[in-house]
């Protein structure tokens, strides 16, 4: 409520007039609503600055597995984990990248509910839900390649690769031919 006051001439009487005002702690709770949005969003781009839309090859000994990375909005990631069989099918496991009711961002990923804790300039760290320790980190080594650390001191590079499209393809046309990508290290026999 705020009250309006007019002035007034020599001769006229003064008046006063009640208006009412937007609720002062309603506006105060969307400004801080919108500035959480603004900020998920400025994260979301800060981890697609990480990922990109790209497909990478996980080379771990000689087992190859591959990581696709999708974003389908402003507070949307999909990814996909994934292993070539026979060619023309796939072992796919999913999760997902997006903001909760706390206007945190979490990743469901292998059944585990992580929480961003940090991203910044080539770099995202994540940790279990209701914990302190970093299960996982991200490092974008360059443009091709990031390096994964997991809890368990495990540091695995991911290889960025073809398009999701034509690596399918391409996966494809090497099981039926018994050939490989030169930078495949699993075995493309039959």
């Amino acid at each position: 409520m705020g009250i309006v006051l007019t002035g007034c001439g020599p001769g006229k009487e003064q008046r006063t007039e009640e208006t009412k005002t937007a609720d002062s702690s309603n506006a105060i709770a969307e400004t801080a609503q919108a500035r959480n949005i603004t900020s998920l969003v400025n994260d979301f781009n800060l981890l697609e600055s990480v990922f990109d839309n790209q497909n990478y090859l996980v080379v771990d000994g000689k087992d190859s597995s591959y990581w696709y990375f999708s974003r389908l909005n402003n507070r949307l990631i999909k990814t996909y984990y994934y292993k070539i069989q026979k060619g023309d099918s796939a072992r796919v496991e999913t999760g997902m990248m997006q903001s909760d009711s706390a206007n945190s961002i979490v990743w469901e990923w292998k059944n585990n509910k992580l929480k961003l804790t940090g991203v910044g300039r080539g770099q995202a760290s994540w940790t279990s839900v209701g914990s302190d320790s970093v299960v996982v980190s991200f490092l974008k080594l360059d443009q091709d390649h990031i390096r994964l650390q997991s809890a368990d001191s495990k540091e695995l590079v991911l290889q960025k690769i073809s398009p999701l499209s034509l690596f399918l393809v391409r996966s494809r046309y090497d099981y039926q031919h018994g050939t490989r990508l030169a930078f495949d290290t699993a075995s493309a026999k039959k």
